[in-house]
């Protein structure tokens, strides 16, 4: 399961990101009620929002100050990978081509934009600003999930995949809102 956990939190970085507008970790954009994606789509999204968190805590890597927003953030490049290797195997058994939808699109954008943000932020400022960015993130993703990626894959396999991360989201979104309350308002 633990394998699982990458694409969950990159998922829920990267469709979290879609929405976020001048203040990372706030979540504003979702897909239309009941829109429904391909197989091909649901295997593009997923896979954008793996390299984005892969990217996202990348950053953290580097610039967090907190040592459990570090651990985090390794946990969060660990499992994205392995996520984005056992989907990228699920698409090539099943003859899944990657689409690029516009909401893969969007997810690249708004993680491109979070990145540079973070990229000039220092210290506890830089710790509380990935974290509230996670905490979004990750509760975007569950929503995108339940309502239009788990409803719109095909593929059993591609389903499954879908099935076993979600608990995996679930519980990287409690563990960064855990993180996030440590770290306090910064007042």
């Amino acid at each position: 399961m633990s394998r699982f956990r990458p694409l969950a939190l990159s998922l829920a970085a990267c469709i979290s990101l879609v929405g976020c507008q001048s203040m990372p970790g706030t979540v504003d954009g979702q897909p239309a009620p009941g829109m429904m994606f391909t197989d091909a789509d649901v295997a593009g999204i997923l896979n954008t929002a793996n390299e984005s968190e892969i990217n996202a805590s990348n950053v953290a890597l580097e610039r967090a100050t907190n040592e459990r927003v570090r651990e985090f953030a390794q946990r969060m490049v660990t499992d994205h990978t392995s996520a984005n290797e056992r989907l990228t195997q699920i698409a090539s058994a099943n003859n899944i081509t990657l689409n690029n939808p516009s909401l893969a699109t969007q997810i690249e954008s708004s993680a491109t934009n979070t990145v540079q943000t973070l990229q000039q932020l220092e210290g506890e400022a830089f710790d509380r600003t990935y974290m509230d960015n996670q905490v979004a993130m990750h509760e975007w993703t569950l929503r995108i999930i339940d309502e239009h990626l788990i409803p719109s894959a095909r593929d059993n396999d591609l389903d499954a995949l879908l099935n076993e991360i979600r608990p995996t989201i679930a519980q990287h979104l409690e563990s960064a809102r855990e993180i996030r309350s440590s770290l306090g308002s910064g007042m």
